[in-house]
């Protein structure tokens, strides 16, 4: 797996974006990725501890680009897919080439 982006809140909690080919354990899970590469989303404790984590993608390169953490404590993920991924909230797809989105991302959420 491959970290590119990580937001810290006022409590020092922090999240960490990125992507993954083929296989990644990311707060005691294991993820395959559904294609060519996946996103994830891990969640850490303020002593560094893995509390949750999230994968998204599907058969193309799919990958988190930039994560933020709101005011009311909401993660938002930016990042890209290709064909058609599910972010929570039923399946988006794109016509074939890699387009950009932006999604909050549940920490209760099943990954």
């Amino acid at each position: 797996a491959t970290a590119v982006a990580v937001a810290v809140d006022s409590s020092g909690s922090c999240v960490v974006a990125g992507g993954f080919t083929g296989t990644a354990v990311l707060a005691g899970t294991t993820f395959t990725s559904a294609g060519f590469s996946d996103a994830f989303v891990l969640g850490l404790s303020g002593s560094g501890t893995q509390m949750w984590s999230r994968r998204y993608g599907g058969s193309g390169y799919d990958s988190g680009a930039a994560v933020a953490i709101d005011s009311s404590g909401a993660v938002v993920l930016a990042g890209q897919f290709e064909n058609t991924v599910d972010f929570g909230a039923g399946p988006v797809s794109s016509d074939g080439s890699s387009v950009s989105a932006v999604t909050k991302v549940s920490p209760t959420a099943a990954s």
